[in-house]
């Protein structure tokens, strides 16, 4: 399967998905949560409200509807190429 980058994706279509996603956090940004979050004390509730939305964003952006047949939770996209779905709570994929 090919990208809009013209370069090959391997995986499944949802594992194509989280890619996608995670492919939107830079590490710049990643940096920058891990410096508010040492530096918790010093910095205004604004700061932290920002930055957690985000991160709820993404991790909105990976939850599925789809439920896990072991514990009945929802099941996010998953990280593994092989595997479309991925369950928090029993560390299964499917």
């Amino acid at each position: 399967m090919t990208n809009e980058l013209g370069t090959t994706e391997e995986g499944t279509e949802n594992y194509n998905k989280y890619r996608q996603i995670m492919d939107r956090i830079d590490l710049i940004t990643l940096k920058e949560i891990t410096d508010i979050i040492e530096t918790f004390v010093n910095i205004s509730t604004l700061d932290v409200k920002h930055w957690f939305n985000y991160l709820d964003t993404i991790t909105n952006e990976m939850l599925t509807d789809v439920k896990c047949s072991s514990c009945g939770d929802k099941l996010y996209l998953s990280d593994l190429p092989q595997y479309d779905y991925v369950c928090l709570s029993c560390n299964e994929n499917y």
